[in-house]
């Protein structure tokens, strides 16, 4: 085998570890942008009798959760929908893996008084992430969601259905505001949204690996009987 020959297995070999490592679908994507078309937001009012504006959008991948007039114990849940979120597409969060983590910045014209991240289940339970904890301003958010650890049972919306039921049967995703007291206009904004594991390299399939390792056992064979016949011609020189 010439030295032409060995350089282009050589790269045939790389390229195919390459295109077998990217030929993994990676979760990643910014709610809003590229695969994931813009989300409707829904907005449910959960305080006491405010009046909520629903959740307007300003451009790709931003939202704003508005309580216009405030009032005693204000809060509002913000969801998004469509089969890309909830339904008949990422319903099965479970199926994500462990290393799921959500990411976001978050806004706030004042401080509110808490904020969650949390999921509905297929039977009406609410799942709160326990990673986020809200500091003063603004701010970027990164928590992991990919396991039951990291959820608490809402007690107000729990039927006894276990997290990973739930995790697998998502109906309902987004975020919870609770307010300050007062009646002027809140106005939170959502930025940044990103849900995806943990980056790492992807692992090819055993039958690529075990190629690969073919291609390279036969180079080494080459080479060796390369070596060998370099070593018998010095050999033959000295003796001469």
């Amino acid at each position: 085998m010439n030295k032409l020959c060995k350089w282009f297995v050589v790269l045939a070999v790389v390229a195919m570890f390459q295109a077998e490592v990217g030929a993994v679908p990676v979760l990643g994507e910014y709610w809003g942008v590229g695969l994931n078309p813009d989300p409707v937001w829904l907005v449910t009012d959960t305080g006491l009798g405010n009046n909520v504006t629903p959740a307007t959008a300003s451009g790709v991948s931003t939202v704003i959760l508005s309580l216009p007039n405030g009032g005693f114990s204000p809060s509002a849940r913000m969801s998004a929908t469509g089969a890309n979120y909830v339904g008949a597409g990422n319903n099965n969060y479970a199926s994500l893996g462990t290393a799921l983590t959500m990411t976001f910045t978050f806004t706030p014209s004042v401080d509110p008084v808490a904020l969650q991240f949390y999921f509905m289940s297929g039977a009406g339970d609410m799942w709160v992430a326990q990673g986020l904890n809200l500091v003063a301003g603004p701010s970027t958010y990164t928590f992991n969601i990919g396991t039951s650890g990291n959820w608490l049972h809402s007690p107000f919306f729990n039927t006894g259905m276990t997290w990973d039921t739930g995790f697998a049967n998502v109906t309902e995703i987004g975020f919870e505001v609770f307010g300050q007291n007062g009646f002027v206009t809140q106005d939170y904004q959502f930025s940044n949204m990103e849900m995806g594991p943990v980056a790492s390299l992807s692992v090819p399939e055993p039958e690529t690996v075990w190629m690969i390792m073919m291609v390279l056992a036969s180079l080494a064979l080459t080479f060796r009987s390369r070596l060998g016949e370099l070593a018998g011609q010095v050999k033959a020189r000295i003796k001469a």
